[in-house]
C-alpha cells in the first residue's frame, strides 16, 4: 500500500489537531515525537490550493513552525540512523577481525601440537587459569602476579610446577 492511496482523502489540515498543539511544550521538547507524528499527515498531505476563512495568519504560522519541527526531527533521525549504520559497519569490521584472529589462533594451535620439535605440555596457573609454554614462565608469572596470596614459591626449589597437558 502506498502513501498516496492511504491518505488520498486528506485535503485540508486538521485545524482542531493543530490548534491543540502547544508550541511552548513542543519547543521545550515535551512530547515532541507523539505530537509531530500525529500531525505529520495533516500538515504534509494537505492541499494548499486556496485559502478560506479557516486559514488565519496565526494558524498558518503555527502550521509552518510545526512543519519546521517535523523537518528538524527527520533530519536528526537521518543523522542518528547514519551514525547507527556507521557503528554497525565498524562492528562488522571488528567481527571480521575477531574471526580472522580466531582462525589464525586455531591454525597456530594445530601447528604447535602437530610439530615434532615442540613440547606437548602446557603449564597452567592454578590461581588464574593462564597457560604457559614453559615452567619458568609459569613460576615467573606466579611470583609477579600472585605474591599477595601468601604463597610465594621459592625459585630455587626443584619443585615440579602443577600443569595440565592441553591438546
Amino acid at each position: 500500500m502506498d502513501m498516496d492511496s492511504e491518505f488520498k482523502g486528506i485535503r485540508l489540515p486538521d485545524w482542531r489537531l493543530i490548534d491543540e498543539i502547544s508550541m511552548p511544550l513542543v519547543e521545550q521538547g515535551i512530547g515532541v515525537f507523539d505530537v509531530l507524528q500525529q500531525s505529520l499527515p495533516s500538515i504534509v498531505l494537505a492541499q494548499v490550493d486556496k485559502i478560506d476563512e479557516e486559514w488565519t495568519e496565526t494558524r498558518l504560522i503555527k502550521m509552518f513552525k510545526i512543519a519546521q519541527f517535523q523537518l528538524r526531527y527527520l533530519l536528526q533521525s537521518q543523522q542518528d540512523l547514519q551514525s547507527q549504520q556507521d557503528l554497525v559497519k565498524k562492528l562488522d569490521g571488528e567481527k571480521e577481525k575477531v574471526q580472522k584472529l580466531s582462525k589464525e589462533n586455531q591454525h597456530f594451535r594445530k601447528t604447535y601440537f602437530n610439530s615434532d620439535d615442540s613440547p606437548k605440555e602446557l603449564f597452567k596457573c592454578e590461581e588464574c587459569s593462564k597457560i604457559f609454554l614453559d615452567a619458568t614462565f609459569l613460576m615467573a608469572h606466579i611470583q609477579k602476579r600472585h605474591r599477595n596470596n601468601g604463597q610465594i614459591p621459592d625459585a630455587h626449589k626443584e619443585k615440579e610446577p602443577e600443569y595440565r597437558i592441553l591438546s
